[in-house]
């Protein structure tokens, strides 16, 4: 029964996201970013992606917060105990918790396009922009 409630509040977490980065590229008019070619092929490394923007990061960062909440364990959250990391001040802690790599963009991108330990990979959910955007907030925090 866990596994279920698991396996549904990830899947119900992906689309809500998906749905939630195509309504926010909808509604903002804006065409992909130049950095992605023709072919639909996404950026690999952080430095191919746009330069990001930290307050639309925040914006992109919102759905993560069912996860990523740093008081999630105090409030009783709905992922109290099974949530991911605290990304606040990530990029002042020497290693990811989940990889042990280093703490840079493209360390960071490969988690958001990935996943691992329970989190759903990102890679065709977002955009270029909005994982730029996603790394300007993380850094600024």
């Amino acid at each position: 029964m866990r596994f279920l409630s698991i396996c549904f509040l990830s899947g119900g977490l992906a689309a809500g996201t998906f749905l939630y980065a195509q309504s926010a590229q909808k509604g903002s008019g804006q065409q992909p970013p130049a950095s992605v070619p023709a072919t639909g092929a996404r950026p690999q490394s952080a430095a191919q992606l746009p330069k990001g923007d930290a307050a639309r990061g925040k914006t992109a960062f919102e759905p993560c917060v069912l996860c990523h909440d740093p008081n999630a364990w105090r409030t009783g959250g709905l992922l109290a105990r099974k949530g991911g990391p605290p990304l606040r001040h990530l990029y002042s802690k020497s290693k990811l918790t989940t990889t042990g790599k280093p703490v840079n963009d493209d360390n960071v991108l490969e988690v958001i396009n990935n996943g691992g330990k329970g989190m759903v990979a990102f890679r065709e959910t977002l955009t270029a922009q909005q994982k730029a955007d996603l790394l300007a907030y993380l850094k600024s925090q």
